[in-house]
């Protein structure tokens, strides 16, 4: 990825609901988080927001950030430790940015579905291992059968309408 703003693109585009079951909310924080991520001397991209901050920015409660961050841990997608002052005593945490893993769900051949057409279409990975693309999906809903007094039923208000 070149700069923060593809790690933000990439995290809009995947589907994160179906392949790591984050919730909207929890990809609404990894947006947030990702928006204040810059790139270090080392070529990573880190960032140190408050907890409480980004609670304000989604809207959730700090509880609910610290919980959906743990998650993003123990799913890879981010890194944390503890900034110090001089005095030793912890300021804010550090998180560093690892990416978007591909999940144990996904085809071991790295093929998706496409369920329109029923066909397999290949992911692309970047040199790290992780998805590229966005998965999509496209549902319909059955067709609703109706009763036939409904149809004539509006056919009657269409004849009395004052209009």
């Amino acid at each position: 990825m070149n700069n923060q703003f593809m790690i933000t693109k990439n995290i809009i585009e995947t589907s994160l609901k179906q392949s790591h079951d984050i919730t909207p909310t929890e990809k609404f924080i990894l947006v947030t988080l990702s928006s204040y991520l810059g790139k270090n001397d080392n070529d990573t991209y880190t960032c140190y927001p408050s907890q409480a901050r980004i609670a304000r920015c989604v809207g959730c409660t700090r509880s609910t950030v610290n919980r959906t961050l743990q998650k993003f841990e123990d799913l890879k997608f981010i890194r944390s430790r503890w900034r110090v002052n001089a005095e030793g005593g912890n300021t804010s945490k550090l998180y560093t940015w690892i990416g978007i893993p591909d999940s144990q769900d996904t085809n071991e051949s790295n093929e998706q579905i496409n369920i329109e057409d029923n066909t397999t279409t290949p992911c692309t990975e970047n040199n790290e291992g992780y998805l590229g693309t966005r998965r999509e999906m496209i549902l319909e809903s059955p067709p609703i059968n109706q009763p036939d007094w409904i149809d004539e039923l509006e056919h009657e208000i269409e004849n009395d309408s004052p209009f």
